[in-house]
């Protein structure tokens, strides 16, 4: 019988999650600050950057992934 040994890239789910956050955690800061709220709450911002705020998260589970699996 064979042995299956899966081997787990922690090294590459690092550089990408890192560059998932740091790509779209810059892209909402500077969509944050260029927001004007003119009678809206800033909820109205998370729901209009939805995408960015995905990606963001995306790469916090990709370096939980990485650091504690």
């Amino acid at each position: 019988m064979e042995i299956i040994t899966i081997k787990k890239d922690t090294s590459m789910l690092v550089l990408f999650g890192l560059l998932f956050v740091i790509i779209f955690g810059l892209w909402s800061i500077k969509r944050f600050y260029s927001y004007k709220p003119t009678y809206k709450c800033r909820l109205d911002f998370l729901m209009e950057n939805a995408s960015l705020i995905a990606g963001f998260l995306t790469g916090l589970g990709l370096l939980l992934i990485a650091f504690f699996m």
